[in-house]
């Protein structure tokens, strides 16, 4: 369907603008973005707290693959969980400041990782911030490192790129959605990170803030965390 409509909003520029529409597609307007049912059904796959949150992320606010590693504990600002005494998470619920996620901009080695522009204060749903907390609730406690994700394999270790594409990679294959060897259609984070900026219905110029596009914020912080909750599309039923 994105490939279809890829090509039928050319034809209609083409109608109105004059402008021509090639005769070859590229490689980027051609490309595979699963639906959303599958983005949920992906989901839907696991249990797991750590793989829950990273994927979350991932297909929630297109977070780089670079960056994601990155993320610290006291970038997460959410809401007071009974279950989890973290005063650095935290907000104070009577000072109105929507729940979010700090993410650092800088210079991404790979252009499908996704380097930012600059540092966004980045907007996070109900959803999202619920698997967070399920995370937070089981995040191993290693004294002296502040990483967001640590593996619960090599317990207690940051979690790398590798480690984060692995989980959505893994996660894809249990529902059918990963050939090795480099299959069309294959999910993974550059995957979803497109899979967001495609499906998102806010803005654009929210959507290219929260991506790392945009140097600076295009509106005020409420008004952008608003757009965002009223564009995001719901992955948990």
């Amino acid at each position: 369907m994105s490939n279809l409509r890829t090509l039928c909003d050319g034809c209609h520029n083409n109608a109105h603008t004059g402008v021509p529409v090639p005769d070859k597609l590229t490689e980027s307007d051609t490309r595979w973005l699963p639906t959303i049912s599958e983005v949920q059904r992906t989901l839907d796959s696991t249990g797991h707290p750590l793989k829950r949150a990273v994927f979350m992320l991932f297909a929630k606010i297109g977070v780089g693959v670079n960056d994601l590693p990155d993320l610290k504990v006291t970038d997460l600002r959410i809401k007071k969980n009974p279950f989890h005494d973290e005063d650095a998470l935290t907000l104070d619920p009577r000072d109105g400041v929507p729940e979010h996620i700090i993410i650092s901009g800088h210079e991404s080695p790979a252009p499908q990782g996704g380097g930012r522009l600059s540092t966004a204060k980045v907007p996070l749903d109900r959803e999202t911030v619920h698997e967070l907390r399920r995370w937070l609730a089981i995040r191993p406690d290693s004294r002296g490192c502040e990483s967001l994700f640590l593996s619960t394999n090599k317990w207690g270790e940051p979690l790398t790129t590798k480690a984060a594409r692995s989980i959505v990679i893994g996660m894809a294959k249990d529902v059918g959605l990963y050939e090795e060897g480099g299959g069309k259609y294959n999910l993974t984070p550059s995957v979803l990170r497109m899979f967001f900026e495609d499906r998102f219905q806010g803005q654009p110029a929210v959507r290219e803030y929260i991506v790392g596009k945009k140097k600076s914020p295009p509106f005020s912080f409420d008004r952008i965390a608003t757009d965002y909750r009223e564009g995001i599309y719901k992955l948990v039923p």
